[in-house]
């Protein structure tokens, strides 16, 4: 058997969470092919990843960067966007871009890797081919699709 659990005196709630952000999971992202690493780093993760054969138009959002800063955590250093999300009209993707339809069971997983102002998101893998405010993140969240023929 298991031995009983030991207690931690002074500290209340330890497993508590306390939310501090609300986001709203998008139906999926379209991730540019330039940004193949992201891609590779969400299939390093089991997270479902397919590179679209034909171009589609879409209806979504991008993260608009207003400010790129640096700092360290948990012994890495880190880079921290700071921005929000601008909703864009349809526009068209080519063929070649990744996408990652959320309606898979590594979807939590697939969120938070791409999700901008995390502190362990692809941010800090995309933003290696950032320079300077007013750019965007690269990923778009979709909100509706229409394929092209």
């Amino acid at each position: 058997m298991l031995a009983a659990p030991e207690l931690v005196k002074g500290v209340e709630f330890m497993t508590k969470p306390a939310g501090t952000v609300a986001a709203t999971v998008p139906r999926g992202y379209l991730v540019p092919a330039e940004l193949d690493y992201v891609a590779e780093k969400l299939r390093t993760h089991n997270v479902k990843v397919k590179v679209l054969a034909k171009p589609i138009k879409a209806a979504g959002e991008e993260f608009v960067i207003l400010r790129i800063g640096q700092g360290r955590g948990g012994g890495y250093n880190m880079i921290k966007l700071e921005g929000g999300f601008a909703k864009s009209p349809l526009k068209e993707f080519p063929a070649g871009t990744f996408r990652v339809d959320l309606a898979q069971p590594m979807a939590n997983v697939a969120f938070y890797c791409l999700k901008p102002r995390m502190a362990l998101s692809a941010g800090a893998y995309w933003t290696r081919t950032l320079s300077r405010s007013g750019q965007t993140s690269g990923a778009w969240r979709i909100r509706s699709i229409s394929i092209l023929k």
